[in-house]
């Protein structure tokens, strides 16, 4: 599938990566240019770092080129994909929907990381349809690890969100989301939702 070009205002093909970091894409110089003042910051910290980071994921329902089964080749599904416009939730459902072909889009899921974090979460967005088995879209057993159904249909896209007034790094390495739905591959991601939820309630508590 064609990605589609990172210019929230383009629906064209992107074609054309960011020779920088290599996560956006463009149908053309013009809109490359037009989108810089966003993409800029971003991808001088994705280029300028170690270990490539992207500011959301894609979990795709099936590895690109599977070679284990679907629970032992996570790695394998998940793509970096560049949203222009982070924490606007309108744009990022519209840019993944383009970007998917999703038939509206709707949050999936939320779940917290594989090392104890509470002041922030990852947040899921999926295809309208994507808890109808009918609806004809592929099984992501990967996705129902942290989804809220253990059924799971379509591509899913992941991003960091947290509470109102939350501190977190927006973009974050492959690995570390690989790490995070391998974990529940053994937890419970509502308890383990429910007990960062009281941890951070607990700590603004004796704060306040």
């Amino acid at each position: 599938m064609t990605e589609i070009c990172s210019n929230p205002t383009c629906a064209k093909p992107g074609t054309r990566k960011c020779g920088r970091c290599r996560i956006a894409n463009y149908c053309s110089q013009d809109c490359q240019k037009t989108d810089w003042a966003v993409h800029k910051a971003p991808c001088r910290a994705a280029s300028q770092s170690n270990t490539p980071k992207a500011n959301c994921y894609i979990l795709r329902a099936a590895p690109r080129t599977p070679n284990a089964p679907v629970l032992d080749n996570i790695a394998g599904q998940i793509e970096p994909f560049h949203l222009s416009r982070l924490g606007n939730e309108v744009a990022e459902k519209r840019q993944l929907g383009q970007h998917l072909g999703w038939n509206g889009s709707i949050e999936v899921g939320k779940f917290y990381d594989h090392v104890g974090s509470d002041g922030w979460y990852y947040y899921v967005y999926g295809d309208a349809r994507a808890f109808n088995a009918g609806a004809g879209l592929p099984a992501n057993e990967a996705a129902g690890l942290v989804c809220h159904e253990g059924k799971v249909y379509g591509d899913i896209g992941v991003v960091r969100s947290g509470p109102m007034g939350a501190s977190f790094a927006e973009e974050f390495s492959k690995m570390e989301l690989v790490k995070a739905v391998e974990f529940y591959r053994t937890k419970d991601k509502d308890k383990v939702f429910g007990e960062r939820e009281m941890s951070r309630a607990m700590r603004n508590y004796s704060m306040g």
